[in-house]
């Protein structure tokens, strides 16, 4: 790996999820990074097979491998390679299960930053690289135990004279030479394990084997060995004598115990993970509890002030009836006009306002059932003629067969009423709008309404279904409109188990359509 630049492959299929990461990583300043991307985990181990990486971001679930299976595939192909798991959601038990299967970390989204994913490949580069050199120390060990310099010993028990080669004298720091007894052999053992050492000899001696590690005292320090004999006796069964090997295991014991310190602090390190997105967890809900108040407490004050000023209002346009239908002069048959026709503007607003109310609250009462196309689209079309008639449009519905769709009968003409209101009030002049219904995947029909208007520009789109966003009435302020139309259409469609969308070209027009469950027949 060059030391200037770290080689990462960042296996994410979401989009979003994958830009946020690579922002992350260039605001990460501590390190320099060659980032290559794929979107599903058989590109992400294709491009193992074709180059080097010297860290994998591996998102769990991707769509041709989900959960543990995923890090269980990459570990088999890129074992040298250290991986960081990242996932949507805060889960010990998968936390822990990857660090388990191999996994150097385990990332949630949502909550990396830069320099935090800067420290975490870091690290996780560099402890890969520590297990290696530790697994490769223990490999070289296991090799030079084979060919390795493994002391010899004989024991003349009767007489009690030990015998000691050359290589045998240097594991146990002695100089070459030195008289020996088996008293001598047990005061160079570490003084906790003389019992165990000692009670392990004297059952050999009676016929069991010996075979057994210990720690001895060295000028060097403190050492292990492994000891193995074999006792040989004579005919009324005495032992006579004990011939065996000595092995140096200290390397192989260090090896175990920066192990054992290894994971001891990645266990640390998971445990305080673990308790950062415990508490993570707790203020997020606590979060989510208090716009689910919010969210509630304006619900109900929608709802409330609906009622409170539809029942003025409605007293208001009935006065405003029985006036008309007394003996007035031109000026004020004008009057009361006007005060009848913002009246019903306003409760025209006021009800659009109480059925967002009442959606949001989930107190809106949807009622599914078969809706014939035909006959709806009709009924819907007599409604809306004497506004397009009014303003020289044409209207043409086409493609209307005999299809049944799964709805509530009322609110599906509501949002058909809404969408070819805009149509109508949004056109040109002399302009068109086309009614046309169409077959799409898995048993949805679409009805889109088309019309020959300005267009809508492609950074106005998303506002569409904003509520109180009427775009493009700066340009038509005469249009008449609450803004809150294409935000209850799209909630009583999506409420009906559907959806519903725009599409627009500046100059040529827009189609807005809504989506819904066939019924076959």
């Amino acid at each position: 790996m060059n030391a200037n630049l770290i080689r990462v492959l960042l296996i994410e299929d979401d989009p979003d999820d994958a830009l946020l990461l690579k922002e992350s990583l260039a605001e990460a300043n501590a390190i320099r990074v060659k980032l290559t991307h794929a979107d599903h985990l058989s590109e992400g181990l294709q491009r193992i097979a074709e180059q080097e990486f010297d860290v994998v971001l591996l998102d769990l679930n991707l769509p041709d491998s989900r959960g543990l299976d995923t890090l269980n595939l990459l570990l088999r192909q890129v074992a040298a390679t250290p991986v960081v798991v990242l996932s949507g959601l805060a889960d010990d038990e998968t936390t822990l299960e990857a660090v388990k299967m191999g996994a150097q970390d385990y990332l949630v989204k949502g909550e990396i930053n830069g320099p935090m994913l800067g420290r975490v490949l870091h690290y996780a580069i560099e402890r890969k690289r520590a297990e290696a050199m530790l697994k490769s120390s223990e490999d070289d060990l296991n090799r030079a135990q084979s060919v390795a310099h493994i002391g010899s010993w004989k024991l003349d028990i009767p007489r009690n004279v030990l015998q000691w080669s050359d290589e045998t004298y240097r594991i146990f720091g002695i100089e070459r030479g030195a008289a020996l007894t088996y008293q001598i052999f047990l005061d160079h053992v570490h003084p906790d394990d003389r019992e165990n050492v000692n009670r392990a000899w004297q059952i050999a001696l009676e016929g069991a084997e010996y075979n057994i590690e210990h720690r001895i005292i060295t000028r060097q320090g403190i050492g292990w060995v492994n000891e193995r004999a074999v006792i040989d006796f004579d005919r009324l069964g005495n032992a006579i004598l004990g011939t065996g090997t000595v092995q140096d295991i200290t390397q192989r014991k260090q090896v175990e115990a920066e192990i054992l310190a290894l994971n001891a602090s990645l266990e640390q390190r998971v445990a305080l993970r673990t308790a950062e997105l415990e508490e993570s967890n707790r203020e997020l809900q606590k979060a989510k509890e208090a716009a689910e108040q919010a969210n509630r407490a304006k619900t109900e004050f929608l709802s409330r002030m609906s009622h409170e000023l539809r029942t003025p209002l409605n007293a208001v346009l009935g006065f405003a009836q029985v006036l008309e239908m007394t003996s007035l002069n031109e000026r004020q048959k004008t009057d009361i006009g006007h005060i009848h026709t913002a009246g019903k503007h306003l409760l025209d607003l006021i009800n659009e306002v109480l059925d967002i109310a009442r959606v949001e609250g989930g107190r809106l009462s949807i009622s599914l059932e078969s809706v014939a196309l035909y006959d709806l689209v009709s009924e819907t079309l007599d409604l809306i003629q004497p506004l397009a008639k009014q303003r020289g449009i044409q209207i043409a519905s086409v493609q209307i067969a005999e299809q049944t769709v799964k709805a509530d009968r009322q609110r599906l003409r509501q949002v058909l009423l809404n969408l070819l209101g805009n149509a109508i009030k949004y056109n040109r002049e002399q302009g068109t709008v086309t009614l046309t219904c169409e077959a799409r995947p898995e048993n949805y029909l679409r009805l889109n309404v088309r019309d020959t208007g300005p267009g809508i520009a492609a950074n106005m789109l998303e506002r569409a279904f904003t509520p109180f966003d009427r775009l493009g009435a700066e340009k038509k302020a005469e249009v008449e409109g609450t803004g809150l139309g294409l935000a209850l259409s799209k909630r009583l469609v999506e409420a009906m188990g559907g959806a519903i969308g725009v599409e627009s070209v500046v100059g040529e027009g827009s189609v807005f359509w809504i989506e819904l469950p066939e019924i076959k027949k």
